[in-house]
């Protein structure tokens, strides 16, 4: 994730890696995380950034995420 934060990639170009990653769904989960292969350091950093999501028990909204980080 912290790649990402730093890379050269838009809104849209990480909004479509965190679909992918949570295969359409409108938000992630750990498990999404560890079955894309992402790192501890990123899972971490997903579940202290961002907001959970309303409804879904251990998911995280992205697209908030992203509509606040890209302000």
């Amino acid at each position: 994730m912290n790649r990402l934060a730093g890379s050269s990639m838009d809104q849209t170009q990480i909004a479509s890696a965190f679909s992918t990653l949570s295969q359409g769904k409108p938000f992630l989960t750990k498990n999404d995380c560890t079955v894309g292969g992402l790192q501890q350091e990123d899972v971490e950093f997903i579940t202290l950034n961002l907001p959970p999501s309303a409804g879904v028990d251990g998911g995280y909204d992205y697209n908030a995420y992203l509509k606040k980080s890209f302000k």
